[in-house]
């Protein structure tokens, strides 16, 4: 009987024979943290503005809403 992989077992072994340098050497688990924050925030697109205030923008802004989103959130009372 053959043994199963994963996915992520399959991709790492090809990724390692391709580019077997440029793979690190340790575990790198931060991606799949960062994936199950946003699922634990509901969080489903991308990209997703949370500001310090806590005000959510989520999906593509153009650099002038993002500046004006930055100066109306910035300058709102904090909940501290």
């Amino acid at each position: 009987m053959k043994k199963r992989i994963t996915s992520k077992q399959y991709l790492t072994m090809c990724l390692g024979e391709c580019f077997g340098t440029f793979l690190p050497a340790c575990e790198t688990d931060q991606v799949d943290k960062n994936i199950a924050l946003a699922k634990e925030l509901y969080i489903t697109s991308t990209p997703t503005l949370i500001m310090p205030d806590g005000h959510v923008f989520p999906g593509y802004k153009k650099a002038s809403g993002i500046v004006k989103i930055s100066k109306v959130s910035l300058s709102s009372p904090s909940a501290d």
